[in-house]
């Protein structure tokens, strides 16, 4: 799913969260440059834990990138849990 470049930010973010809360079938989202800060980023690391079948997030151009080191780690074992769980 492809919603780069809209301009969206935290509070887009959380709702997205909540729905894919209930989603089997996304596997990737494209969020490029859409003012999205360090609550946002938290809250995408929260959801790459429990997604079961969330492979990527493309976050590039965000202004939360550079302060959430440790969200962009979980995400990294979350999409490696998912696609071990995938083969």
């Amino acid at each position: 799913m492809n919603l780069s470049r809209n301009n969206l930010g935290d509070k887009f973010v959380e709702v997205l969260c909540e729905a894919l809360n209930t989603d089997t079938y996304i596997k990737s989202i494209a969020l490029a440059h859409n003012c999205i800060g360090a609550k946002g980023f938290k809250k995408l690391s929260q959801i790459a834990l429990t997604h079961p079948r969330l492979l990527s997030i493309e976050l590039s151009g965000n202004s939360g990138e550079l302060k959430s080191e440790h969200q962009l780690e979980v995400m990294k074992y979350a999409f490696l849990k998912n696609i071990k769980a995938a083969i």
